[in-house]
């Protein structure tokens, strides 16, 4: 970076260049941590049972948390119902996917 004086009011005004060799770095780096973290969240979504509440606010629940619940939502008291995880399975897979390929493909 420089670095030049404002003659109007003595501020200092800071010019960046970027390095596109360490921005490209920096973003593969960005990606491969969103893709760790996408695969977690697959495998946290393959291995457990979801339950939810009909009130949208009240959120999703693992088949444990349901169960000590005796099925009723902790938040608002309403019958909690099972959640097809399936639709969430399918667009992790595919966001996981295009990821790789874009990781493959730099």
């Amino acid at each position: 970076s420089e670095s030049v004086q404002d003659k109007k009011t003595g501020w200092l005004i800071f010019y960046w260049r970027i390095q596109e060799d360490q921005l490209k770095s920096v973003i593969r780096a960005q990606k491969r941590r969103i893709l760790e973290k996408l695969q977690v969240r697959l495998e946290f979504e393959k291995e457990h049972d979801f339950f939810y509440c009909n009130d949208n606010h009240c959120g999703r629940y693992t088949f444990e948390e349901a169960m000590e619940n005796i099925f009723r939502c902790p938040k608002c008291g309403g019958p909690l119902q099972h959640f097809d995880n399936s639709k969430t399975i399918e667009m992790l897979e595919k966001k996981i996917k295009e990821l790789k390929e874009e990781l493959e493909n730099e």
